[in-house]
């Protein structure tokens, strides 16, 4: 079910207002950046790649029927845009992404090290993840898209969501320092 203000929204995209575009772009913009940057690896070619999620977003609109809601449509441009990319780079490069997870940030030299060591065993350990389960889960900490918005977003069943996100989570924990 959407939103009265997700139909609002919805409407005045099909109808060409560009205030809609704009008020999309205000709220999407950073999460689809950092969700692009997930399949990327690379901030600035995420930027890019989220420009022409809107692009299409825009060109398609007249042709869209309206249907669900907007944030799984929107990051579905956004990763068969960044598929695309990645297929014209012929390379996947590392994930430069980081997970939002909260790590405290100490005044200690000590304590910052830990830090970044924590940083870096937890890039590692979401990069060792098979690339859908990765996926998946970057996607789900980089948006506030509920498991079934994230199903349908990647076209995969709201279970697969669920149980790829278990997995996740279970392999993160064993990855990582006690």
């Amino acid at each position: 079910m959407t939103s009265p203000d997700d139909r609002r929204l919805r409407e005045g995209l099909r109808r060409g207002d560009e205030s809609v575009l704009a008020e999309l772009l205000q709220e999407y913009w950073a999460p689809v950046v950092r969700f692009v940057r997930t399949i990327l690896g690379d901030t600035d070619i995420a930027e890019d790649v989220a420009q022409e999620t809107f692009v299409r977003l825009w060109t398609a609109r007249e042709r869209w029927r309206g249907e669900g809601a907007l944030a799984p449509l929107l990051y579905r441009i956004a990763r068969n845009a960044a598929l695309d990319e990645r297929k014209g780079r012929r390379r996947i490069g590392p994930i430069d992404a980081e997970p939002h997870v909260a790590i405290p940030t100490y005044e200690h030299p000590d304590a910052a090290l830990e830090t970044r060591d924590l940083e870096r065993a937890i890039r590692r350990a979401v990069d060792a993840l098979p690339p859908k389960r990765r996926e998946i889960f970057l996607l789900a900490r980089a948006t506030d898209l509920t498991y079934a918005q994230i199903a349908e977003a990647l076209g995969v069943s709201p279970q697969t969501v669920a149980n790829q996100m278990s997995r996740a989570l279970k392999d993160l924990r064993e990855a990582l320092p006690k």
